[in-house]
């Protein structure tokens, strides 16, 4: 949500929603498909990475009730209402697809304009294709396809050190 539409309370979940699903390493990517009817988020860790889809099915605004119980801290929610929240959180978002990539990072991931496919970018250099229902993979190839004629024989000039100063020396003044 953008707008606050409780009062602000140092610590409260006013502006929350839900809780999305664990993810192994850091998430470096999370995108909505056009519709707003799901959720894919990527992430990395050791040069391994995972790619999560949900749905999001939240079509009304949060319930008032609902918004009273989030615009409390944590801490002083009673068990009744903690319960109220939780349950709320899960009737939402559901888990479609959890793809594991075990020889990249996932960096990016994106929809595709109808939403039936998932794009990522990783450590690899490679992009993935994924149906974004079931997690199958559709197709993978390289970002920049290289050939072997056209990779460097030597060490780029950028890696050259040299010991070249570009300013002169300088000199003291008086003061």
């Amino acid at each position: 949500r953008i707008f606050r539409e409780v009062k602000r309370e140092i610590g409260d979940d006013a502006q929350f929603i839900a809780n999305l699903f664990p993810m192994t390493g850091r998430v470096f990517s999370v995108r909505f498909s056009m519709d707003g009817k799901r959720i894919v988020c990527g992430s990395g860790i050791d040069r391994q990475g995972e790619i999560i889809v949900c749905s999001y099915d939240y079509t009304n605004d949060v319930p008032k009730e609902i918004r009273d119980i989030m615009g409390k801290v944590p801490g002083t929610r009673k068990p009744e209402e903690q319960k109220q929240l939780d349950e709320y959180g899960k009737k939402g978002i559901h888990q479609l697809a959890r793809i594991a990539v075990p020889d990249s990072a996932i960096y990016s991931v994106a929809f595709s304009s109808n939403g039936e496919v998932v794009a990522s970018a990783g450590s690899d250099g490679n992009i993935r294709l994924f149906n974004a229902t079931n997690g199958a993979l559709v197709t993978k190839f390289p970002s920049v396809p290289i050939t072997a004629g056209q990779v460097a024989a030597g060490r780029p000039a950028w890696g050259v050190v040299t010991n070249q100063t570009v300013e002169s020396e300088l000199t003291p003044e008086n003061l």
